[in-house]
C-alpha cells in the first residue's frame, strides 16, 4: 500500500494510506492515524535531562521527608524512654508499698492473734474464777451445814 504523509500546522504528521484500487467503484481515501514527528536527538536529550531533574527534585523531597520523619521518630523514642523510666520508678514505688503493706498485714495478723489469745485467756480466767467461787460457795455452805448440825 502506498503511504502519503502530510504535514499539518500543529507539527503533527498525518499519515494517509492510499489503497490500491482494484475495483473501479472503490476510490476512497482513509486517514488511518496521526503521529508526532520524531524528535531530534537534542530534544530527546533535553527531555531526559528535565525528567532526571524532576526525579532528583522528588528524591530530595523524599529524603527531606525521611529526615523529618526520622527526627520525629527519635523524639518519640526519647519520650518513650522517659515514660519507661517513669513507669519503672512507679513500679519500684508500688513494690515498696506492697512490701510495707505485707509488713503491716503481718503485724496486724500477729496483733489479732495476740488479742484473740488474750480474750481467750480472759474468758478462761473468768470461767476458772467462777468455778473457784462456786467451789468456795459449796465449801462454805458445807461448813455452815456442818456447824448447824
Amino acid at each position: 500500500m502506498p503511504v502519503k504523509t502530510v504535514r499539518t500546522p500543529e507539527s503533527y504528521v498525518a499519515v494517509q494510506f492510499t489503497p490500491i484500487i482494484r475495483e473501479p467503484y472503490r476510490r476512497s481515501r482513509a486517514v488511518v492515524g496521526v503521529q508526532r514527528p520524531s524528535m531530534g536527538f537534542e530534544d530527546e536529550k533535553a527531555k531526559l535531562h528535565r525528567r532526571i531533574a524532576e526525579l532528583e527534585k522528588d528524591l530530595k523531597r523524599a529524603n527531606w521527608k525521611l529526615i523529618v520523619a526520622q527526627e520525629e521518630l527519635d523524639d518519640v523514642s526519647e519520650e518513650l524512654e522517659e515514660v519507661k523510666d517513669e513507669l519503672e520508678d512507679v513500679n519500684d514505688e508500688l513494690d515498696d508499698a506492697n512490701h510495707q503493706l505485707q509488713k503491716v498485714t503481718t503485724k496486724l495478723g500477729k496483733m489479732t492473734l495476740k488479742s484473740n489469745r488474750l480474750a481467750l485467756d480472759k474468758i478462761l480466767l473468768e470461767k476458772e474464777n467462777d468455778m473457784l467461787f462456786a467451789e468456795r460457795d459449796i465449801f462454805v455452805s458445807w461448813q455452815i451445814n456442818c456447824l448447824v448440825v
